[in-house]
């Protein structure tokens, strides 16, 4: 019930080895403080001076898998 604050856009390092998981390939991430195999996510949240809330979380799709036609296919990612 506090007017929002501030709206907060994050991202966000999931570090990964190997090279299915969606999205993965060699990147930098804060997570581990350099380029290294990840996923990124991008999360959405507001908050108030009381409270934190997510609102939304999308998984950071980079070039190499845009560009990559056979690859989204295998992973069933639409164009």
């Amino acid at each position: 019930r506090e007017p929002v604050e501030a709206w907060i856009v994050d991202d966000t390092g999931f570090l990964k080895q190997g090279k299915h998981s969606v999205g993965v390939q060699r990147q930098y991430t804060g997570s581990a403080g350099k380029i290294t195999n990840c996923q990124i996510g991008v999360s959405l949240s507001v908050a108030t001076r009381t409270e934190h809330l997510p609102l939304d979380f999308e998984l950071y799709l980079p070039e190499g898998w845009t560009n990559d036609a056979a690859r989204r296919r295998e992973a069933r990612i639409p164009a």
